[in-house]
């Protein structure tokens, strides 16, 4: 079965209901504003309203504003998991930066369609990395 990418129209992905919300008080962590060296907020706008779908689509395209999206889309929802891991505080934004960078370079690279749900990829890929550093530590 083959999978069409997602619908583009002149340059402009066409918006969809993203997967899960960003708390409002999300945007005190350290990787918002990310894109502004790629122009701001007209470019960090252009996939805020793209499906996961598209999101991936365009970060195997090599579009950097897609992977900057990608990261501030889903790190609050990876710091969550990190705090249900155990993981101490003080490495909680390095292990977030880490598995995200990790996981937008495996989508990148993957030939493999993108994940039906990248809110359930990611908790699976935390649940992994958690258990994966327990093990290192015995």
């Amino acid at each position: 079965m083959s999978v069409s990418p997602p619908r583009i129209y002149y340059g402009e992905v066409i918006p969809r209901k993203r997967s899960w919300d960003v708390p409002a008080d999300a945007g005190k962590a350290s990787y918002r504003g990310c894109c502004d060296q790629w122009g701001g907020a007209g470019v960090e706008s252009r996939y805020r309203e793209a499906g996961d779908d598209a999101l991936v689509y365009a970060m195997r395209a090599g579009e950097e504003a897609a992977v900057c999206e990608f990261i501030e889309r889903y790190q609050y929802l990876v710091l969550l998991q990190a705090r249900r891991f155990r993981i101490p505080s003080d490495e909680r934004q390095h292990w977030t930066g880490e598995l995200l960078y990790d996981v937008s370079l495996s989508l990148v690279r993957s030939a493999r369609p993108a994940p039906r749900s990248l809110p359930a990829y990611l908790i699976a890929a935390c649940r992994r990395k958690a258990m994966m550093g327990e093990r290192s530590r015995r």
